[in-house]
């Protein structure tokens, strides 16, 4: 092994040769590797954090002679070790180089215990996530890479889109996280007392209220420049913005410049949402025994996953209610029928977190439309229905229509990645079930015509126990055994259909 030496502390002595030093022999045997250039790390793959690069940086230069490697030793050096070095110059020279070291590598020694996550990981990708996301030295771009890897080797299209939106930014048209709904204030630039708060007469209330909250869908990259940033952030307003303050006839908001202000903390809080998202996701796939030994997940870890409920806001359970009553001879129900599942929802253990979108009277252009809209997670049709499967809703003219099974279970098919169960409360509505099952999870259907108490009291007690955070198949059963108590002639019209490789049982909307 080559050493090469430190300078000691008199310039005006030469260093020991090598050959005499005798605490050469300790430093050798602590394996410590001083060189003019820096070594290779010892774990491969490795790279120092922020704080071990300043470290390395108040050490000197790789090229300078001062420079000394530390990243592949722990050790101490104490002077009760040789009693000689007390009782030659030459020696408190070494000791001196020695402290020196000692002190030096200290740091390295904290943060290595600090970043011990980073350097040894284990062979499973669930645990070693769960790992970086609770290291606050993980920078998140690095994160949400690691996680992208995890939802791509399980297939999950849902945390991938999100991963997506994240990295690169969230589109205009797309729905944001809660945590990028972040406090602001208009200010304007006072040329006597710089920038000052805007007081807000009372005309002006929709104006405040838009100024008081901004949407944030920058790439987490910059989000995470501008929480470092010191003192409150500005940025400039919209052209449209600065028109309609301009419009208000206030000299001091239309004249002055003006800007919208955040808190440095806003930004460390979305950050903080999105750390928060992954390790809440990480340690839900851990309770279902998703961990993904030797960089890979198993066929039944697949399988499992698409059970793991991940969203990116409070709204968990989004139930889109479609309702259709165009034949006036044979009048439905349907508003009754959703007013009991709001009633339900109202009373659930759950419901800050569930939302019912409504879509009365709905025509086959509207469906397509609030699909893609809303993004439900349960799509709930109450109407007519045929015995050929089709359902009778009005089309794009307004006129009576029977719309056909495969196109409607297409266009089911669409949505397939967020729908995961479509209930069709309507007469004969389980030949319409049979050509949706291929491509969405489970699929409740009627074998027979279906009166209204039974349509009604079935989705008041299927949607108790599901918002209350039963599973799919739990709140069938439940729903099922009501309505053979209270109408027997009617108990099997009601039919689960459950595609192939999915348990019922492990699906929760919510809870």
């Amino acid at each position: 092994m080559s050493i090469a030496f430190a300078r000691g502390r008199n310039p005006s002595r030469a260093p020991t040769p090598p050959h005499r030093a005798p605490w050469n022999r300790i430093i050798a045997r602590r394996s410590l590797l001083v060189s003019n250039a820096p070594s290779e790390p010892l774990v491969p793959g490795m790279r120092f954090g922020p704080a071990c690069r300043a470290g390395l940086a108040q050490r000197g230069s790789p090229r300078s002679p001062e420079y000394v490697d530390h990243s592949r030793t722990r050790w101490s050096f104490s002077s009760a070790q040789s009693p000689r070095l007390r009782r030659s110059a030459h020696r408190r020279d070494a000791l001196g180089v020695g402290q020196e070291l000692v002190q030096a590598q200290v740091s390295v020694d904290r943060l290595t215990d600090q970043d011990a996550s980073l350097v040894t990981m284990s062979d499973a990708l669930v645990l070693d996530l769960q790992r970086l996301a609770m290291n606050s030295g993980t920078g998140l771009p690095e994160l949400l890479l690691r996680t992208k890897a995890v939802a791509v080797k399980l297939g999950l299209p849902k945390p991938r889109e999100w991963i997506e939106h994240e990295i690169n930014g969230y589109p205009p048209k797309v729905e944001l996280p809660s945590y990028r709904i972040i406090p602001s204030e208009l200010r304007v630039q006072n040329p006597f007392h710089g920038w000052t708060a805007v007081l807000w007469e009372d005309s002006m209330e929709p104006l405040q209220k838009h100024f008081a909250r901004s949407e944030i869908r920058h790439p987490i990259a910059e989000v995470e420049v501008q929480s470092q940033a010191k003192g409150p952030i500005h940025t400039s307003l919209l052209p449209a913005e600065i028109e309609v303050l301009l419009a208000t006839g206030n000299h001091h908001i239309g004249r002055l410049a003006s800007a919208r202000v955040f808190s440095r903390a806003s930004f460390v809080g979305i950050l903080e949402g999105v750390r928060a998202k992954v390790l809440d996701w990480a340690l839900a796939l851990e309770k279902e025994g998703i961990l993904g030994k030797s960089m890979t997940f198993d066929a039944m870890e697949k399988q499992n996953a698409s059970g793991v409920e991940f969203s990116t806001n409070e709204v968990v359970a989004r139930v889109l209610f479609l309702s259709a009553n165009p034949d006036p001879k044979s009048p439905l129900a349907v508003e009754k029928e959703q007013n009991r599942i709001v009633k339900v929802r109202n009373g659930a253990k759950y419901q800050e977190k569930i939302r019912i979108e409504g879509l009365p009277d709905v025509d086959i252009t509207e469906l397509a439309k609030s699909l893609r809209l809303h993004n439900p997670m349960v799509v709930h049709f109450a109407g007519h229905g045929r015995r050929d499967g089709s359902l009778l809703m009005r089309d794009e003219n307004g006129k009576n229509h029977a719309m056909q099974p495969k196109g409607l279970a297409k266009l089911l098919s669409i949505q397939r990645d967020t729908i995961r169960l479509v209930i069709l409360n309507a007469c004969y509505s389980d030949e319409l079930a049979k050509h949706i099952i291929s491509n969405i999870d489970c699929v409740i259907g009627m074998t027979d015509a279906v009166s209204d108490e039974v349509a009604i009291l079935f989705a008041q007690t299927f949607y108790s126990t599901l918002f209350d955070g039963g599973s799919i198949l739990e709140s069938f059963e439940t729903s099922s055994a009501v309505v053979q108590a209270r109408y027997p002639d009617e108990t099997d019209t009601p039919n689960l259909q459950v595609k192939k490789g999915i348990d019922a049982s492990r699906i929760r909307v919510i809870g």
